[in-house]
């Protein structure tokens, strides 16, 4: 094949359709997906029920690329949907339920049969008593936004029927921007994008399927709880929360405080997830068997098992031997938790 000059990049020449599509093609890396941000009042190209539900669902505005899947120098169309688009779910079978398909769907006259289209479909599944979902044709470039099941005997599609199958791209190099509602969905292998509203890891990467942090975040409290000669076992002597970043991730804990205990009985300091009585510990000060003089626990920074979802992190003294009292001061307390993510 000759060298060929992508538009727009020569005056007096006249380009036909595929060089543009080529250009696309190349900016978002040969890969399918919306535009992160694109839609208003509903996700980009998101896919729900009706506010009173009915036998149809709502697809959002957006934009979204679509690579072409018929020929390999077929390039990617650019769709824009302007408008919140109500798009029909055919009747219910009477016997079995179905899967059926909504989706975005090009068809090039260039590279198959018939007129050149590109529109919201519904690819209706077989009813069965296990149901599949249905097989795009194959002479239509098809990007799928969701999965409806469609119960026999239903005359109604409600939000949980409807599961989202989006994904997102951005041009290459580029940072893609994600709204809370948007946050669960995958990526590219190396893709980038912010959550500005992300309290842990605004910035983050995919990688081996699932979206990392980059930056790590810091929680700490100065306020140690204070004992005066307090003979238990267990006592909590500060507590950090740190929510769900939304990927496994490891905590980074230290803390230092000031205690004092009678001769012939040691505390030590120890950091456990959840539960005051956990026996799992994440980060151990070892006591000294003070003779009653106040002495600065301190304990360098160590690092938990692999963590998900939400947890709180507790920091206790724990008293191993002896049966006297802990006490506590206010002053030079800290507790400090560090979030990475997990390797």
């Amino acid at each position: 094949m000759a060298l060929r000059t992508p538009v727009p990049f020569l005056s007096d020449v006249e380009y036909p359709a595929a060089s543009f599509r080529q250009l696309l093609h190349t900016m978002f890396g040969r890969r399918s997906g919306v535009l992160v941000g694109s839609g208003t009042e509903l996700p980009s190209f998101g896919v729900v029920p009706q506010p009173t539900p009915d036998m149809s669902v709502r697809v959002g505005r957006g934009i979204a690329v679509l690579a072409g899947s018929q020929d390999t120098e077929q390039g990617s169309y650019l769709l824009i949907n302007d408008a919140v688009e109500t798009v029909p779910i055919g009747p219910a079978s009477t016997v079995n339920d179905r899967i059926d398909l909504v989706g975005l769907a090009v068809r090039d006259g260039d590279y198959t049969a018939g007129d050149s289209t590109a529109e919201i479909v519904v690819l209706a599944g077989a009813p069965a008593a296990n149901p599949e979902r249905p097989t795009p044709d194959p002479d239509v470039t098809f990007l799928p936004l969701a999965e409806v099941v469609v119960p026999a005997k239903t005359s109604v599609i409600t939000r949980d029927q409807v599961h989202d199958l989006r994904t997102f791209t951005a041009a290459q190099g580029g940072i893609q921007y994600t709204v809370q509602s948007e946050f669960d969905h995958p990526g590219f292998l190396g893709q980038l994008r912010y959550i500005p509203t992300h309290g842990i890891s605004p910035v983050q990467v995919f990688h081996s399927g699932r979206w990392r942090g980059i930056t790590s975040t810091v929680y700490q409290t100065t306020n140690i709880r204070v004992y005066n000669n307090t003979a238990v076992d267990r006592l909590e002597l500060a507590r950090l929360s740190i929510p769900d970043p939304g990927y496994p991730y490891v905590v980074d804990t230290s803390f230092r405080y000031e205690y004092g205990a009678p001769g012939g009985t040691r505390y030590d300091g120890h950091v456990v997830v959840d539960n005051l009585s956990q026996g799992a510990v994440v980060n151990v000060y070892v006591g000294q068997g003070p003779t009653g003089d106040v002495r600065t626990a301190v304990a360098a920074t160590q690092s938990s098992h692999v963590l998900t979802g939400p947890h709180t992190l507790i920091l206790r003294a724990s008293r191993i031997y002896g049966t006297g009292g802990l006490t506590t001061t206010p002053y030079n307390g800290l507790f400090q938790a560090r979030i990475f993510p997990a390797p």
